[in-house]
């Protein structure tokens, strides 16, 4: 896969993303299954919430890409 670049402003947008991913994974692993419910929905909200005119080009192309398969 080519290495795609973003913006500082497109990486701060998709911080949310990243914390509540590793918290769904966290809760996961410790078969903590209400906090892994809770975890996910705010996952799916970040993911939701994300600034398409943050990523243009390439970046726009690759986030939609992934953005379907999730």
């Amino acid at each position: 896969m080519p290495k795609t670049e973003i913006t500082s402003r497109a990486k701060k947008a998709l911080q949310p993303i990243l914390n509540n991913y590793l918290a769904f994974k966290d809760a996961l692993t410790n078969d903590e299954f209400a906090e892994a419910q809770e975890a996910g929905k705010k996952l799916k909200t970040s993911l939701e919430k994300v600034d398409m005119k943050l990523f243009t080009g390439a970046s726009h192309n690759q986030w939609m890409e992934y953005q379907t398969a999730l």
